[in-house]
């Protein structure tokens, strides 16, 4: 996950949106694209230096939109943020309902009573289980993204890179690549994992964040090292036969980062769901 990396420190898509190059102080732009059948509530959060919406407990928050906006089913927005946007998450809400600025919720990424999650200048994540598109940008002049299920999972969803410099040439495979999580999870979603909704099941957490054991969430005094906490030590291997199966190449628990985390520089991020 990307938000903890900061705390301690190109697949070709039909419709894609065009951009141009950025240079590495630019703003950059994020395109979102609901290819859903249901109408969707972005949320959004992250940090920035150099242009912060708010400050929060000594911190800089850059909120977009105030944290949120709907997205209607078949709809495109677009958003533009600091070329320092770091710790930052993008999510889709489902299922929402209520009035836009008093008792608005939502079934699954719910950052309510209001549509936009930080009205009163106060940051709010979605609750989980969400997908997260995660970005740090601009840290060693490059970007890092990743698709996070490491909390859990409600949409399908693809990072596209829109424009790079391919001058900065790169072999790996991770390297200005789009990572893509397209299987509907929530369909093979065993009951002790799901979440119920209007339409059957709307999520499905993560083994960690439903059970909160050491083993699962990758904590000392077990499991706490990339080499210690791994799947002989899970009752049952859900990170794998669940997350990763379906979705290799987006981040399914604490220390996958090595097969989840993309990185580039100087470009423009699409973001689909479904």
């Amino acid at each position: 996950m990307l938000l903890s990396i900061f705390a301690c420190l190109c697949l070709s898509l039909a419709g894609s949106t065009t951009g141009t190059l950025t240079n590495g102080t630019d703003d950059v732009i994020f395109t979102f694209v609901n290819r859903c059948t249901q109408d969707l509530w972005m949320g959004a959060q992250g940090m920035s230096n150099t242009r912060p919406s708010f400050v929060f407990n000594g911190i800089n928050f850059f909120v977009p939109n105030n944290g949120g906006w709907h997205l209607p089913a078949g709809a495109t927005s677009q958003i533009s943020v600091p070329f320092d946007f770091s710790a930052g998450r993008f999510w889709a809400r489902t299922g929402c309902t209520g009035t836009i600025n008093a008792d608005f919720h939502c079934e699954t990424g719910d950052c309510g009573p209001w549509i936009e999650c930080a009205t009163d200048n106060v940051p709010r994540g979605g609750a989980p289980p969400v997908t997260l598109a995660e970005f740090t940008l601009n840290a060693n002049n490059q970007d890092y993204f990743d698709i996070s299920l490491v909390d859990g999972f409600n949409l399908p969803m693809t990072i596209h890179v829109v424009t790079y410099d391919d001058s900065q040439v790169n072999p790996d495979e991770y390297w200005c690549n789009s990572p893509e999580c397209l299987f509907d999870i929530n369909s093979i979603c065993p009951p002790e994992l799901a979440v119920a909704g209007s339409s059957g099941t709307v999520a499905c957490y993560s083994a960690c964040m439903k059970f909160d054991t050491d083993e699962y969430c990758c904590r000392k005094p077990c499991c706490g090292l990339p080499e210690t906490c791994t799947a002989d030590k899970w009752p049952v291997d859900y990170p794998h036969e669940i997350y990763e199966a379906h979705c290799p190449q987006a981040y399914s628990y604490a220390y996958d980062d090595n097969t989840s985390t993309f990185f580039c520089r100087n470009t423009n991020y699409d973001i689909y769901f479904c």
